[in-house]
C-alpha cells in the first residue's frame, strides 16, 4: 500500500471512531458513509474528499452544529 492510501485508511479510521461515538453503534456509521448527505451536495460522505468530511465531522464532534 502506498503511503497516502495508509494515512487515509487512518483518517477514515479515526473518523469512523468519532461517528461511532456520536451515532452510538458502528453499524449506524457505516450507513452515514454510504447514504448521500445534504452537507455534501447529496453525494455519500465515502465519495466525498476526505478533508471535507473530516473537517465536517470534527465541527460537529466539537458541538459547533
Amino acid at each position: 500500500m502506498r503511503k497516502r492510501e495508509i494515512l487515509e485508511s487512518q483518517h477514515r479510521s479515526v473518523i469512523s471512531e468519532a461517528l461511532v461515538a456520536m451515532l452510538g453503534s458502528k453499524e449506524l456509521a457505516d450507513t452515514w458513509w454510504y447514504s448521500p448527505n445534504k452537507a455534501f451536495d447529496m453525494k455519500r460522505p465515502i465519495d466525498t474528499d476526505l478533508e471535507i468530511v473530516r473537517d465536517y465531522v470534527i465541527w460537529h464532534v466539537s458541538g459547533q452544529y
